[in-house]
This record gives C-alpha cells, structure tokens and sequence, in this order.
C-alpha cells in the first residue's frame, strides 16, 4: 500500500491562479507498475485518470518551451494533505539522458524540508545573513552528489558573488586535463577552477549575470560584465550556451568571440580551428573557437585590447542570480 498520494504537476511561471495545470504524473491506488525500463519511461505509460507517467519525452518538449512551475500534491494515508513548488523545472532531452537541469527555488507547505534545504548558490547564502568574503558549502538544485565548498565574493558591487575561477601568480597550473577541469582544482583562498560539472549546474538553475575582474602587468584595474551566463553539461561539451550584453571597464566584448564555443583541453579539441589544437597551443583550457580573443586560464591570462598591457597578472570569474532583491 502506497504511503501517499502524490499528483505531480506543473504549471506556468508567471500567472499562477486560474489556470490550468499540467499533470505528468499521478500515484493514486497502485494499479500500474511504475517499474519500468527506459523506453517506458521515455514513451510514458499509464492511464491519464488513473496512475500515469507523461513520457521524459513530451516532457522535455514541454519544459524547454518557456519556464514551468513544478507543483507536487501529497495525500497521506491518514487523510492530511500538503504541496510544494519549484519555480522552475526543466529536464534536459534524450541526448542528456533526460539530466533534471533545474528545479529552481522551493516553497511549500512541508516547513522542515524548507527550512532544512541548503543555500544554492553564494547570493543565498548572503540573504541566509552572511557578509564576510570567503568559502561556504552549497548544494545547487538538481545537484545529486553532495554539497560542496565554494569561495563566495561579498565585497564587490553588492556581493554575493559565486567566484568559479581565480588566476594570480601561477602557483597553480591550468594546464591540465578534461577530468580536472570538469571536477575542478586548486585552492579556494588562492588560484583555483570550480569545475565545469558544477558550473553547468549553477547556471541552469536559475539565470545569472557574469562579472569579471581583471589587474592587467601595468597594475591597470578593469572588469568586465555580462547579464546573461549559461554553460551546458557534458554531454553538449560544456558550451558557453548564453552570453548576455557586455558592459564594463575592459570596453573589448573579447568573450563574444567564444559564444557557443565547447570546452577544450589538451586532451579534448572541441575548437573550430582546423589547424591548431587551441587548448595544446595554449597551454589552458577554455572555450576556444579559432583560437581565442581572450583565455584568463593560460600561463599569461589574456584580454584582447586591454587598456595597456593586455597581460592579466589577476582575474577572478563569477556569477550572481539576475533576479536577486537588493540587499541594503
């Protein structure tokens, strides 16, 4: 016997009364084995007024179309209803083996998992109260592997600021390999990349702005900002999949010649460049096209037209929710 009723359900983000919900699924009296294989899954079976799956594949379709609320309904055995919502859901397609890319914020009437839910990013974990620049644990939505340390920023135009790169000095190399760069490494308080996996992870739960502050060899301060940043998993290489406008001090929109790009390293060439293997040339890992009109993880980070000497002695790469409440 089943221990709840649960009706999942999802509906559009922004006019959320009088409209009619979605259903994807539906637990009611057991009456369909929901032990399936994949193609079951992916075809989805059941019966639409009893105990059902959509199909992952409709339901890709649908959540990537425009943003989707998630709400799911849960009846106990002894009568006592609750729901909860995500903001934002949104299931990747068969290629990606249908990775639940976002589920956006919780709310709901289940006050302990509310209350329990670990920050997701830095800026979280500034509304949570913290002011002090430093490293703090998180666990992004749809991340399925634990919570990890990050180095969050909460100096800078108003923090909290998830810093997912550092270069200064060169005590750490970035010339390394595909693994290292999707789990990451260094040192949080010095240089460090986060990791791509993770990376992909934070920018598809939600959207977020990019800023990056550079110190060129002539002591020259620049940054640089973007109001859209998205990467995609694996699977799609790590493609810088959304690069929004470009303001900033660094006035050289150097990263809108790598828009699109994959990932590569030096044991993975996913440039456009038929004659050089940019990642090997280079000596980093970035996201070439043909070869590169910037690349802040090479020996000598670089920035095309750079006011001065173009050598960046200092960068730091970070993001931070578009949506966020200004934090007096």
């Amino acid at each position: 016997m089943f221990p709840f009723l649960i009706q999942f359900a999802f509906l559009c983000l922004i006019v959320l009364d009088n409209v009619p919900v979605q259903i994807i699924q539906r637990r009611v009296d057991g009456s369909i084995n929901f032990t399936r294989d994949w193609t079951d899954y992916n075809d989805g079976f059941g019966f639409l007024n009893a105990d059902f799956w959509i199909g992952n594949e409709k339901l890709a379709y649908l959540t990537n179309q425009k943003q989707y609320e998630l709400m799911i309904n849960f009846e106990t055995e002894t009568g006592d209803s609750y729901h909860v919502t995500y903001n934002k859901l949104r299931i990747g397609d068969a290629f990606s083996e249908y990775t639940l890319i976002s589920v956006g914020e919780f709310t709901g009437m289940l006050d302990n998992l509310a209350t329990s839910r670990p920050p997701i990013d830095c800026y979280d974990i500034q509304l949570e109260g913290s002011t002090t620049s430093g490293d703090y644990t998180i666990n992004p939505n749809g991340w399925f592997d634990g919570p990890f340390t990050i180095n969050c920023n909460m100096d800078i135009d108003g923090g909290g600021w998830t810093v997912f790169q550092r270069k200064s000095g060169g005590s750490q190399p970035f010339n390394l390999n595909w693994v290292s760069y999707k789990g990451g490494f260094g040192t949080l308080t010095g240089e460090f990349w986060m990791g791509n996996d993770k990376l992909a992870f934070l920018t598809n739960q939600k959207e977020y702005e990019l800023r990056i502050d550079m110190t060129n060899a002539d002591g020259d301060e620049r940054y640089v900002h973007h109001d859209f940043f998205r990467i995609a998993d694996e699977s799609n290489h790590y493609r810088m999949l959304g690069l929004g406008n470009h303001s900033g001090t660094a006035v050289f929109d150097a990263l809108r010649y790598h828009h699109y790009m994959g990932f590569s390293t030096f044991d993975r060439d996913n440039d456009l460049n038929p004659a050089t293997h940019c990642a090997l040339a280079a000596n980093s890992g970035w996201w070439y096209y043909a070869c590169n009109f910037c690349d802040l993880n090479r020996p000598t980070p670089y920035w095309n037209n750079y006011p001065g000497s173009d050598a960046i002695t200092y960068s730091e790469m970070k993001i931070r929710p578009l949506d966020r409440a200004i934090i007096s």
